[in-house]
């Protein structure tokens, strides 16, 4: 695997036809128009714009003021390409781009939007704000499990997985339903998302083989029992390890060691995103969700996780783990990846007669 650092100068304006930055009366805009967004969203207006639909529709269906639906819809129509407007002053989202839609407001401005809001208090004593669990929770409902990461549990034979910050334990619970033999452990310290992944794992039928813990992530070793610890196979944790950031690296090390310690000569996969800010001057089109995603970061007090898989492989080797693969995906907007590590084998002297692994 090889990896490139280029350093790349920031987006000017109209550069390959995309500006880079907006004025004031833009951004403010944009605040407007996301907020306006959000609400539409929570009073159903949004999801029911899949067909052109009139304003005296939406409003008598959904007993909302006509005249103010009408006044903010065109105000979107007019300041965003998200809602359209056709000759016969119908509204209309594209289908397909609606459930995206959903997801991203639902995250940065229902979940992240009251931290972001509290930044002065970072500014000020680092104290960062709260995360909205419900609207976290409402945007990954309908957020399915990792394909290639389900296809790489597959191939690994995986039959007890522990999965850490599970979210809505949708990757368990696809695994349970394919394999009659296979237990999942996961832990999510978002209450309402532990709702969803009993609620979900109960409907498929696979509940007696998945337990959600709620809790922190970090302290798996002091809820499993020795006997359950010795059982797990794997570690999953997607979006878990870049909350570790806010001082630095040493803390996502320490994590990491400390798993090492528990769940010694055992494979970790971890699905995260590559941070931007401070880190990199990439073309805006190219990192423009990164950037949101860092700044949620700072505000809800989780740091700007590294750069490049260079910075994480130091971060594996600190914490003595063995790094041994990586798929990495630019999508748009975002850099993702797939890294795949193993935790220190036990010192022989110490070992307590756990069954071989593959």
């Amino acid at each position: 695997m090889s990896w490139n650092r280029r350093g790349m100068a920031p987006d000017r304006e109209g550069v390959r036809g995309i500006p880079a930055r907006t004025d004031l009366a833009g951004a403010l805009q944009g605040y407007y128009a996301i907020e306006v967004l959000l609400q539409l969203l929570h009073c159903g207006v949004l999801t029911r714009l899949s067909q052109p639909t009139s304003v005296e529709n939406l409003s008598q269906s959904l007993r909302l003021h006509s005249g103010i639906l009408a006044a903010l819809l065109d105000f979107l129509s007019r300041t965003t390409d998200i809602v359209k407007r056709d000759k016969r002053a119908r509204y209309k989202i594209d289908a397909p781009k609606i459930p995206e839609i959903v997801f991203q407001i639902e995250k940065f401005a229902g979940a992240y939007g009251p931290a972001v809001r509290e930044l002065g208090g970072v500014l000020v004593s680092e104290r960062h704000g709260a995360i909205d669990e419900r609207a976290l929770s409402r945007a990954f409902a309908e957020v399915g499990a990792d394909r290639v990461m389900k296809e790489i549990a597959r191939q690994a034979g995986l039959k007890c997985l522990l999965d850490l910050g599970c979210g809505s334990a949708q990757l368990l619970i696809e695994l349970a339903i394919e394999d009659p033999g296979f237990r999942g452990i996961g832990f999510e310290i978002n209450g309402e998302m532990c709702k969803l992944a009993r609620k979900r794992s109960r409907a498929a039928g696979v509940n007696s083989r998945i337990r959600i813990y709620e809790g922190d992530g970090r302290r798996f070793g002091s809820v499993l029992s020795e006997r359950t610890l010795r059982s797990i196979d794997a570690v999953h944790g997607r979006s878990f390890l870049n909350a570790f950031f806010r001082s630095g690296t040493d803390e996502a090390a320490a994590v990491l060691r400390e798993m090492g310690r528990l769940l010694p000569d055992r494979a970790a996969w971890f699905i995260d995103y590559y941070g931007e800010l401070g880190k990199s001057w990439r073309p805006l089109r190219e990192c423009q969700l990164a950037l949101l995603q860092d700044v949620a970061q700072i505000a809800s007090g989780q740091g700007v996780p590294p750069a490049d898989a260079e910075d994480w492989v130091r971060i594996y080797d600190d914490a003595g783990c063995e790094f041994s693969d990586a798929l990495q995906i630019q999508h748009p907007g975002i850099r993702t990846f797939i890294h795949q590590v193993r935790f220190p084998a036990l010192n022989p002297a110490n070992r307590l007669g756990r069954t071989a692994r593959a």
